[in-house]
């Protein structure tokens, strides 16, 4: 006997399943498409990106207002998993089963930003703060290594490093806007530049460990030989944005709280998990780091993975990206 009850359940799900691809399809053209119109016309952030280029060899590409869809769908390779802490801590690694909340949602960035191209290298982080934390690479010099990202950052470094340049540069910045580290959002929303699939260059994992569509376009456990490279030496991503999955894991803004329900589940605007906490300034918190590293494996550099790390604190696979977002009250 056929259920007729069941079967119209079965054709409403289909429904609302090709409506809600439908969506995040038509949301991909029209990001890209602003993308353009936005890379064209940026004389917003013209003074910024001259002089950030000139004086200190950063490179910005911009980001234009738009929606997108965060987080990952279930099922995806990945999103649950028995999660590798594969930090350089000179013990074994440690496993932990953790649910790092990657609901999926729709986001909405009402103004432009720009992220850069690459994340910070060591050169750079040495021209303005006179040092290289950089854990050395065996069989590199210094100079050789001048192009890789900087990393053994906390969160605090990477963020005084953004506030001394906020300052210094100050008047080059379009009203409301700041160097920074970018939201969680803003990093997703730059690393996805229009995608939807586990990867920025439209593929998925094949496997949580070891993945040749990862090979593509990042550094991670099984291409790296156990350090970090050059930058811009894998594919970018649709908006020309470089090493967005592993080579060094990049700080976000966002607080990360494992008992806390403040990473949306519903659509959002403009999220940024940092309102209603006390002093930022005299209590450490546990902040957000995106995109894996070269110690890795595939899962962690997937475009939806989040990382977490107490903001004092610091591995050899932390680094960061800069960006020019919007202001925030922090």
């Amino acid at each position: 006997m056929i259920n007729s009850n069941n079967n119209s359940d079965n054709i409403f799900d289909k429904g609302s399943k090709l409506i809600r691809d439908f969506c995040e399809n038509f949301s991909n053209i029209i990001n890209n498409q602003l993308f353009s119109n936005s890379y064209k016309n940026n004389e917003l952030f013209g003074k910024i990106k001259r002089v950030l280029k000139s004086e200190y060899g950063i490179e910005l590409v911009t980001c234009p207002a738009g929606s997108f869809y965060m987080g990952s769908k279930d099922g995806e390779i990945g999103k649950k998993f028995t999660k590798e802490l594969l930090v350089d801590t000179g013990i074994s690694n440690n496993f932990l089963r953790v649910d790092n909340k990657e609901f999926y949602h729709k986001v909405t960035l009402t103004k432009d930003f720009m992220i850069g191209k690459f994340p910070i290298t060591e050169c750079q982080y040495k021209s303005i703060t006179g040092k290289n934390p950089s854990e050395k690479i065996r069989g590199v010099s210094e100079k050789d290594s001048a192009n890789c990202p900087v990393n053994n950052i906390s969160f605090l470094m990477a963020k005084a490093f953004c506030d001394n340049l906020n300052k210094k540069l100050e008047e080059y910045l379009p009203d409301g806007y700041m160097i920074s580290l970018p939201t969680e959002a803003q990093w997703e929303y730059a690393c996805r530049a229009g995608t939807n699939t586990s990867l920025n260059n439209n593929t998925n994992l094949k496997s949580e460990t070891v993945c040749s569509n990862l090979d593509k376009v990042g550094w991670y456990q099984y291409n790296s030989s156990g350090r970090t490279h050059s930058v811009g030496l894998k594919s970018p991503n649709n908006w020309g944005i470089y090493d967005m999955h592993g080579n060094v894991s990049e700080w976000c803004l966002d607080l990360y709280d494992r008992d806390s329900e403040d990473y949306p589940h519903q659509d959002a605007v403009d999220p940024c998990f940092l309102e209603g906490r006390p002093d930022l300034t005299t209590k450490k918190y546990t902040r957000v780091h995106r995109g894996g590293s070269f110690l890795a494996i595939a899962f962690a550099c997937r475009s939806a993975d989040r990382g977490y790390l107490n903001e004092d604190l610091f591995f050899s696979n932390n680094g960061f990206r800069l960006a020019i977002i919007p202001k925030i009250n922090i």
